[in-house]
């Protein structure tokens, strides 16, 4: 029989920008990427930009993990959301991906997105307590207006109330492009009720400050657009912060990472 007792984890979102050789960028970044990432030890942890080099170079590192890739939107680089998990704390009972659109099984976006933009998802169970919950990790098309977002959005919210999905904990990260003002984030909301920010709902709060990076990766600026959801009906947030991890004044990526401790 499984212990009954309450499973708590440490899930986290990563935008590692896709390119090497962005101007200012510090060639440290993928030793300090992988540093964060092992500095906070998050259970299960979704990356947006994510590439083969970078996995190669960078996250393939972190060797206490597994990792699922998904489908690839940029051919080139083989660029998607990866997903990473501690391999010893979870069993895999489904993996998959959804594109963003009215036909999310196959290969299509909005006719004004810019790019094929979609989700993966993991159906885990934990090895402890033998828990199961859902993990989705997005990235939102940035080049698209944010009405096309909401629409991203809301076939995410298709996904999540899908009968199958029911009464199963979910977690949603990512990279959303929109604050938490604009309508793609407040209708995504409104369109789910049992969906919570983690940044507003955690007991505890740490750092709630913007998430993007500018100046040649050295200061950051007002906006957040990473994010962590629950269903909060079923989860309970425990504690929330954007991770400041800038280093001999350079931060790794153009985005932090938010981390969030979760009671399921």
């Amino acid at each position: 029989m499984p212990n009954l007792k309450n499973d708590f984890l440490k899930v986290m979102s990563y935008n590692v920008l896709f390119n090497f050789e962005k101007e200012g960028r510090d060639p440290s970044f993928t030793v300090d990427l992988a540093a964060t990432i092992r500095e906070q030890s998050p259970d299960i942890f979704g990356t947006q930009e994510n590439t083969a080099k970078m996995h190669e170079k960078c996250l393939s590192k972190l060797e206490e993990y597994t990792c699922f890739k998904g489908d690839i939107y940029i051919d080139s680089d083989a660029r998607g959301n990866y997903v990473y998990w501690k391999t010893d704390k979870f069993n895999v009972i489904e993996a998959g991906h959804r594109y963003m659109s009215d036909t999310p099984t196959v290969r299509s976006k909005y006719e004004k997105s810019r790019e094929y933009r979609g989700f993966n998802y993991l159906f885990l169970e934990t090895k402890k307590t033998e828990k199961r919950f859902l993990f989705l990790n997005l990235h939102a098309d940035y080049r698209a207006d944010d009405g096309t977002r909401a629409l991203q959005l809301k076939s995410v919210n298709t996904f999540l109330k899908d009968e199958k999905w029911k009464n199963v904990p979910a977690i949603v990260v990512g990279d959303f492009n929109s604050t938490a003002e604009q309508t793609s984030i407040s209708s995504f909301l409104a369109d789910n009720p049992r969906i919570g920010m983690t940044s507003e709902i955690a007991e505890v709060k740490g750092d709630i400050g913007p998430t993007l990076v500018e100046g040649a990766f050295t200061q950051r600026i007002p906006y957040v657009f990473d994010y962590i959801f629950v269903t909060k009906d079923l989860i309970s947030t425990k504690y929330y912060s954007a991770i400041d991890n800038v280093k001999n004044g350079k931060y790794p990526s153009d985005h932090l990472p938010v981390l969030a401790e979760i009671e399921i």
